[in-house]
C-alpha cells in the first residue's frame, strides 16, 4: 500500500477506535482495532472496507451493541468487511438502514435463501396497511433493498453459487411485480369502479430464464385477453400497464425499483404497451423475426392472467421451435452477433465483445432452436440449464458443456461483481489496472495476473467454439450496405464506405443511418420494430446509390432522417421507396428542399399530402377548408416548388400557379371582407404580372366606386383589417399586405374614390408610380378603373428629366441595400431591379404602342420590346437569361438553404450547396460568374438610359 492510502486507512481506524471507545463496548479497542485492520488488509479494498465499517458505525443506533457482536464474531466482522468491501451499493443500504444489519446477521437473514412464498405473502400483508399507493411502493422498495442486501451478501459471502443468485434475484422481482399488480388493480377500480381487464405479465430476457443480474433491465410483455376485445378494452389494458410501470420505474427518497424494458413487445416501441392476445400470436405467426424466436425461447408468466399467457406460450412453441427450417439460424446468428458487435466494439465488454456473455447466448440458443422441434426436453429459458440439457442430449460434448458452463459462470461471476459496486448497469471491465486488481479480488482471485489469464482464456476458448458452431472459417464478409448498415464507425472499412456514398460527415451520417434502419437514438435506445428494419434494409441499396448522385448526400440523409418521425407506418413508406418515381420525389425533397422538410417536421399532418404523388404531382392550386391559411400556404409552397424541381413545370408556370393561389387567398378574404360594397382591387408588383415568388407581397390599392361614395369611411377601416386575416395562430403573417403604392405612398389614406384617382392621375403622377403603373391589373374586373391607368400612361411622355429621375430612384434603391462586400440579386447593382427598371423604362419610351403589352410578366415584356425592335436579339436574349437566372438564385435561397433575403450566402458549407444546386462546379466558379452578370447588367440598363436621354427631349 502507498503512503497516501496507509494514511487515509491509518485515518479511518483512528475514528473507528475513537467511535468504540466513546460507546462503552465492552471489547477492548486496541485488540480489536488490530484485528479489524488485519481483516481489512485481506478485503478487495481495504481503504473501502474501513471507511464503510466506520460510516455503519456512525449511523448505527447502538454502537456498542455492534461493536460487541463483532468482538464477539470473528465470522461476523469478516463477512460484514467482505460484503462493504465488495459493493458501496450494499454498504449504503446498511448505512441508511442500519436496523437491515440485524436482519442480514439474523437466523433468518443471510443464512437462508429468499422465500418467494413467505415474501410475497409478507408484503401483501404489510402494504393493506398503507391507504395510499405512494406509502406502499414506497414500502416495496424498502424490502427490495432488504432482500436485495440478502442475496448480495449471501453471494459475496460464498453462501450461493451464480443459479442460487440469479434465481434469488429473478424471485424478488417475481414478488414484487405481483404485489404491483395488485397494487395498480386498487388504483384501476378506483378510476374505473370496475376491476381492470385481464391483463398478462410475460418475462422476457434474463428475467424470463429466472438468471437476472443485480442492475438488469426487465424484459417484459403485457397481453390481454381479446374475448372481448374492444377500442374500450385496449384502453383499459393499457392504461393499467402504464400505471404499473409508472409504478416500478418512479423515484421516491426510498428510491427506485427496476427499468423496465417493453422493446421486445410485437412491434418493439412503436406498438402498445399491452397487445391483445390474438393480435400478438397474429404478429408473429406472420412477421416473427429470426431474433424474435430467440428472445421467446426465455418467456414464462410471471403475474396477471395466467391463462393468457399459457394460451400465447402454447401457441408460440411451433414458432420458436419449428420442426423444419426454411432459413438455418447457423447462416443468419453470425451476422446478427457481428451486429452487435459493431455497436459496441468494446474489447473490454465482458457482455458483448467477442467470445464474451452473448456468444455463449447465441450458441445455446441457436442449438435450442434447431434441435427443440424434436427434441422437446431442450426446451429451457434458462442457459445454464439449458447447456446441461444440450449435453445431456449429445448435442454438444461433455467438453464443450463444460466450456461453457464454466466461461459463463465465470463471465456472470464478473458481471455481478461489476454492477454490486455501484448498482450500475455495466459489463465493462476496468482499464485502470488498480481498480482492475480490485475487481479480481472481488472475484476471489488473490492473483491479478491468473484472473486476467483466465477471463482472456475464455473469451479465446468460447470464441473457438462460436466459430465452429456457426461453422465460420474466415470473417463474415459483408456487402458495402451491409458494413453501412452493420458495422461500427470504429471500423476504417465503414468509414470509407460513407465515403463511397458521399457522405463526407461521416459521424453524423452514420447517425442518421442508424436511425433511418432501426431507430437508434442519441442514447442508443432502438425505436423501431424489426419489421420497419427488414424494410429499410430491402431499399437502402437503392436508396444510397441514388443518394449519392444528390448536391450534398449528407444532408439529403440528414433531411431524410428529420422527416421519418413524421410518418405513421414507416414500413410503408420505406416499401414504397422501391418504386423509383417515388424515391425520386423524396430525394428531391431531401436534397433541395430544406424549407419543406422544415415544414413536414412541424406539420406532421402535411406529409400525408406530400407523399401522395397524384395529389402533389397534380398541377392545381390545392384548396381544402380542412386547412388553414397557414397549412395551405405551406403545402401549396411544397406542391409548387417540388413540381419545378422535379422538373414538370418551368420556373415561370410555377411563379404564375403560385400567383393564382395567392390571388385566390386574397379575393376571398376581401369578399368576407366588403361583401356586396367592395372596392376595385388593382394588383400590382409581381402580383400584377403574375409572377410571384413565395417570398413576395401582396401589391394591391383600392379605388372605391363613385356610387359606393359614402361608404368610403367604413370601406377604409375594414381595408386597414385586412392584414389581420392573413395572421397565424401565434400572431405571425403569412402572407403580407403591401399597400405602399397607392397614391400619394404609404402616408396617404388607403382608400381613393374613382374621381378623385382620375384626377390624382391627371395631376399629380410621379415617375415612380409610372413605373409602377406598367404592371398594374384589376382583380375585380373593373375595366374603368384601368382605362383610367391605360390612358394616364398613354399620356406620358419619356423626357430627359424623367430618364434622370429613373437613375435617381434606381442609385437610391441600391445604395440603401448595400451592405459591406454582400452580394444581393434582387437590389444590388445590375441585378433583378435593375432589369425591372429597364423594361419599365423601354415601356414608358412608347407607352402608346407598348401599353397593349401589359400586364405582363418581364420575360414576356422583353419579348414583346424585342418585336418592335426597342431591345437588339443579342440583348434581349441576355437579360431574359439574367431575370430567369436571378430568379432561379432567389428561389434556391428560399427553399434550399431557408433564407429568406436575396443575398448570397458568406457562410462556404452554404455557398457551395446553392453553387452545386445551380450546377457549378464550385462556389468560385458561381460568385465570378455571377458577379461579371451583374456588372454587365449593370452597364447595359445605364447605356440604355442613355440611349433613351439622347432621343428624349
Amino acid at each position: 500500500m502507498n503512503a497516501t492510502l496507509k494514511q487515509a486507512a491509518g485515518a479511518s481506524l483512528q475514528k473507528i477506535f475513537e467511535l468504540i471507545v466513546n460507546s462503552g463496548a465492552a471489547i477492548q479497542p486496541g485488540e480489536f482495532i488490530e484485528k479489524l485492520e488485519s481483516w481489512a488488509e485481506n478485503s478487495p479494498d481495504q481503504l473501502m472496507a474501513l471507511n464503510n465499517f466506520e460510516r455503519f458505525l456512525s449511523t448505527t443506533p447502538n454502537i456498542a451493541s455492534v461493536v460487541s457482536d463483532f468482538g464477539k464474531s470473528e465470522k461476523l466482522s469478516q463477512d460484514f468487511l467482505r460484503i462493504v468491501s465488495t459493493s458501496q451499493y450494499l454498504a449504503d443500504i446498511m448505512v441508511t438502514h442500519p436496523t437491515y444489519f440485524r436482519f442480514l446477521f439474523s437466523p433468518v437473514g443471510i443464512e437462508n435463501q429468499l422465500n418467494p412464498a413467505a415474501l410475497l405473502s409478507e408484503i401483501t400483508r404489510q402494504v393493506s396497511i398503507y391507504g395510499e399507493a405512494s406509502h406502499k411502493t414506497d414500502y416495496i422498495r424498502r424490502i427490495y433493498k432488504r432482500e436485495i442486501l440478502r442475496i448480495g451478501g449471501r453471494d459475496i459471502c460464498g453462501r450461493d453459487e451464480l443459479p442460487g443468485t440469479t434465481l434469488q434475484i429473478s424471485q424478488l422481482a417475481d414478488s414484487i411485480l405481483k404485489s404491483s399488480f395488485e397494487i395498480v388493480t386498487e388504483i384501476f377500480k378506483m378510476k374505473y369502479g370496475v376491476s381492470p381487464p385481464p391483463v398478462s405479465c410475460i418475462a422476457l430476457g434474463k428475467f424470463g430464464g429466472n438468471e437476472l443480474n443485480y442492475s438488469s433491465d426487465i424484459d417484459l410483455m403485457f397481453l390481454y385477453s381479446d374475448s372481448e376485445d374492444s377500442q374500450e378494452i385496449s384502453e383499459k389494458a393499457n392504461y393499467f400497464v402504464n400505471q404499473l410501470v409508472k409504478l416500478l420505474t418512479s423515484e421516491s427518497p426510498e428510491g427506485h425499483l427496476y427499468r423496465i424494458d417493453l422493446r421486445l413487445r410485437p412491434d418493439g416501441a412503436a406498438g402498445s404497451v399491452a397487445r391483445s392476445l390474438g393480435s400478438a400470436i397474429t404478429y408473429y405467426e406472420s412477421r416473427g423475426e429470426l431474433w424474435e424466436r430467440q428472445m421467446l425461447i426465455k418467456a414464462r408468466h410471471v403475474a396477471g392472467e395466467e391463462l393468457v399467457s399459457s394460451t400465447f406460450l402454447n401457441h408460440m412453441r411451433p414458432f420458436v421451435y419449428p420442426r423444419t427450417w426454411f432459413e438455418n439460424p447457423i447462416d443468419e446468428i453470425p451476422r446478427m452477433k457481428v451486429r452487435i458487435e459493431a455497436a459496441n466494439p468494446n474489447e473490454l465488454n465482458v457482455k458483448s465483445r467477442r467470445g464474451g456473455i452473448r456468444d455463449i447466448e447465441f450458441i445455446v440458443q441457436a442449438l435450442q432452436l434447431l434441435n427443440g422441434g424434436l427434441k422437446p426436453e431442450v426446451r429451457e429459458g434458462n442457459t445454464l440449464i439449458a447447456i446441461m440439457l444440450l449435453g445431456k442430449n449429445k448435442i454438444i460434448s461433455k467438453q464443450e458443456s463444460s466450456l461453457l458452463t464454466d466461461a459463463y459462470s465465470f463471465y456472470r461471476l464478473v458481471e455481478h461483481r461489476l454492477q454490486l459496486l455501484l448498482n450500475i448497469q455495466t459489463h465493462t471491465l476496468p482499464s485502470d489496472l488498480v481498480e482492475f486488481r480490485n475487481l479480481s479480488k472481488r472475484c476471489g482471485y488473490k492473483n491479478e495476473r491468473r484472473f486476467r489469464n483466465e477471463l482472456f482464456g475464455y473469451f479465446d476458448r468460447v470464441a473457438g467454439m462460436f466459430d465452429s458452431v456457426f461453422k465460420i472459417d474466415q470473417p463474415i464478409e459483408r456487402s458495402e450496405i451491409e458494413q453501412l448498415l452493420e458495422g461500427s464507425l470504429n471500423d476504417e472499412r465503414t468509414k470509407h464506405v460513407l465515403e463511397n456514398y458521399g457522405l463526407v460527415k461521416s459521424a453524423e451520417s452514420y447517425r442518421n443511418t442508424q436511425f433511418l434502419s432501426r431507430g437508434v437514438t442519441r442514447a442508443g435506445d432502438v425505436e423501431f420494430p424489426a419489421v420497419v428494419t427488414k424494410a429499410f434494409r430491402e431499399i437502402a441499396p437503392a436508396l444510397f446509390e441514388d443518394m449519392k448522385l444528390t448536391v450534398d448526400p449528407d444532408l439529403t440523409l440528414r433531411n431524410l432522417a428529420r422527416i421519418v418521425p413524421t410518418v405513421k407506418s414507416l414500413e410503408v413508406f420505406y416499401g414504397s421507396l422501391a418504386d423509383e418515381n417515388f424515391r425520386r420525389l423524396i430525394l428531391t425533397l431531401c436534397s433541395k428542399a430544406t424549407r419543406f422538410v422544415d415544414y413536414l417536421t412541424v406539420q406532421p399532418i402535411l406529409f400525408d399530402l406530400a407523399i401522395s404523388r397524384d395529389q402533389l404531382l397534380d398541377r392545381a392550386i390545392f384548396v381544402s377548408d380542412s386547412l388553414g391559411t397557414p397549412l395551405l400556404k405551406e403545402f401549396n409552397e411544397l406542391k409548387l416548388g417540388m413540381l419545378y424541381l422535379l422538373g414538370e413545370i418551368t420556373l415561370h408556370e410555377m411563379e404564375e400557379t403560385w400567383t393564382r393561389f395567392t390571388e385566390t387567398l386574397l379575393t376571398s378574404a376581401c369578399d368576407s371582407l366588403f361583401h356586396k360594397n367592395k372596392p376595385t382591387i388593382i394588383a400590382g408588383g409581381k402580383l400584377g404580372t403574375r409572377e410571384m415568388s413565395f417570398l413576395s407581397d401582396l401589391d394591391v390599392i383600392f379605388i372605391l366606386p363613385d356610387k359606393h361614395k359614402a361608404m368610403k369611411p367604413a370601406i377604409e377601416k375594414k381595408i386597414s383589417k385586412l392584414q389581420e386575416l392573413f395572421l397565424d395562430e401565434n400572431g405571425a403573417q403569412v402572407i403580407s399586405i403591401d399597400l405602399k403604392l397607392r397614391p400619394e405612398g404609404k402616408s396617404a389614406p388607403l382608400l381613393m374614390t374613382e374621381s378623385e384617382y382620375k384626377v390624382y392621375l391627371e395631376k399629380r403622377l410621379s415617375i415612380w408610380e409610372l413605373m409602377a403603373m406598367t404592371r398594374f391589373r384589376s382583380l375585380s374586373n373593373d375595366q374603368e378603373v384601368m382605362n383610367l391607368i391605360s390612358h394616364a400612361l398613354q399620356n406620358f411622355q419619356l423626357t430627359r428629366d424623367a430618364l434622370k429621375e429613373i437613375l435617381s430612384l434606381y442609385s437610391k434603391v441600391i445604395q440603401s441595400k448595400s451592405y459591406f462586400d454582400e452580394i444581393d440579386i434582387k437590389f444590388g447593382d445590375g441585378g433583378i431591379f435593375a432589369i425591372e427598371f429597364l423594361v419599365q423604362a423601354l415601356i414608358l419610351k412608347d407607352p402608346k404602342r407598348t401599353v397593349a403589352f401589359i400586364p405582363a410578366s418581364v420575360p414576356q415584356l422583353i419579348d414583346e420590346l424585342r418585336g418592335i425592335d426597342f431591345l437588339e436579339e443579342a440583348a434581349a436574349e441576355e437579360i431574359k437569361e439574367s431575370y430567369e437566372f436571378y430568379r432561379m438564385i432567389e428561389f434556391s435561397n428560399y427553399v434550399s438553404l431557408s433564407k429568406t433575403s436575396h443575398k448570397i450566402p458568406h457562410d462556404e458549407a452554404e455557398l457551395a450547396s446553392l453553387s452545386a444546386l445551380l450546377d457549378f462546379k464550385n462556389p468560385t466558379e458561381f460568385s465570378d460568374s455571377l458577379k461579371s452578370r451583374m456588372r454587365h447588367m449593370s452597364s447595359l440598363f445605364k447605356k440604355t438610359i442613355q440611349d433613351l436621354q439622347a432621343d428624349a427631349k
